[in-house]
């Protein structure tokens, strides 16, 4: 049985899981994106540019192979140890069905998000918020999540990871998308 912070832990952990997924996917269409990266990663390391680059591409590669249970333990193990502690600190069973279903949901996430902007489109947002609307619409469309609750975990999450003007965007938009679906329900 989950338990109301077993929830919100997951959640905190699957923002960080998608933000990865993002970032290692706009490293892989975005060269300049890429070869900052690897400017970095040489700077940090003290390692030859290339090993840098060859090494970077081989992570993405297998990122992209790797099971999404094991790479979210390990964002657990390395990042989120603290919740472990206790018992039903995360929700395991939350966090592995939602994190299983991110490059399910990743496009229409984007589809539904670019819909209801005016002035930019989901690709163009920051990878955050990307994170956090991909995990809202993933949890609207597969849990039982009042949508007042879910509503406020995003811009709760919004808060906690971002800007002050990330939770009043994440809010616009997904009051948009509910009015919406209100809509076409009647």
């Amino acid at each position: 049985m989950s338990t109301i912070k077993g929830r919100i832990n997951a959640r905190r952990i699957l923002v960080s899981y998608f933000y990865d997924k993002l970032f290692y996917q706009l490293l892989e269409k975005n060269t300049k994106t890429l070869n900052d990266t690897v400017e970095i990663e040489k700077n940090l390391k003290i390692i030859e540019e290339e090993t840098a680059r060859n090494e970077l591409v081989q992570k993405i590669k297998e990122l992209e192979k790797q099971d999404p249970k094991q790479y979210i333990q390990e964002i657990i193990d390395n990042f989120f140890e603290k919740y472990k502690e206790k018992d039903n600190q995360i929700d395991y069973n939350f966090l592995f069905k939602i994190g299983e279903l991110f490059d399910t949901y990743k496009e229409i996430t984007s589809q539904e998000v670019t819909k209801k902007t005016n002035s930019f489109v989901f690709e163009e947002m920051d990878l955050v918020d990307q994170a956090i609307f991909i995990l809202w619409f993933t949890e609207r469309k597969t849990q039982d999540t009042p949508k007042e609750v879910i509503l406020n975990e995003m811009v709760e999450l919004g808060k906690a990871y971002w800007d002050s003007w990330s939770p009043k965007l994440i809010n616009a938009i997904m009051h948009k998308i509910f009015e919406t679906a209100k809509d076409t329900s009647k």
